[in-house]
């Protein structure tokens, strides 16, 4: 069974990733439609809705899709948005929370976040994450 993105007939997360590349293939500017999928994933985190695994398959899949699609200069403010939106899924949520995650899947987060440019922002996000999880975790 497919983990639902919202309640009743609203796309599942894997039917959000899978046409997440789409958005860079329009003429139109992607930023709309970037940070309505960065809502959707950080309600659903913050539901408790993604997985481990799902949450590692999401942070890989879309921070290559941001990559690839992406000016330059777009991807360190769209992958620390992405970024962002994730942690404050995770860090908001009553269900799964960042000491539920396998330490495996938040080392890669914070690898991904530290690939960012150097930036107050990127650094800021970064001693969030390593203040909320234990030395297991690290």
């Amino acid at each position: 069974k497919e983990e639902k993105l919202l309640v009743g007939d609203a796309p599942t997360i894997k039917d959000d990733i899978r046409h997440f590349r789409e958005i860079f293939l329009g003429e139109a500017d992607p930023s709309t439609q970037i940070a309505e999928f960065n809502r959707r994933l950080e309600q659903n985190l913050a539901l408790g809705l993604v997985s481990g695994d799902m949450l590692t398959f999401t942070l890989r899949r879309i921070t290559d899709n941001i990559r690839e699609g992406s000016k330059p200069a777009e991807i360190g403010p769209r992958c620390l948005a992405f970024y962002r939106s994730v942690w404050r899924g995770i860090s908001t949520s009553k269900v799964l929370g960042p000491a539920d995650f396998e330490g495996k899947i938040m080392n890669e987060f914070i690898s991904l976040i530290l690939h960012l440019p150097p930036a107050r922002e990127v650094l800021v996000l970064a001693r969030h994450i390593l203040s909320s999880v234990s030395r297991s975790q690290l």
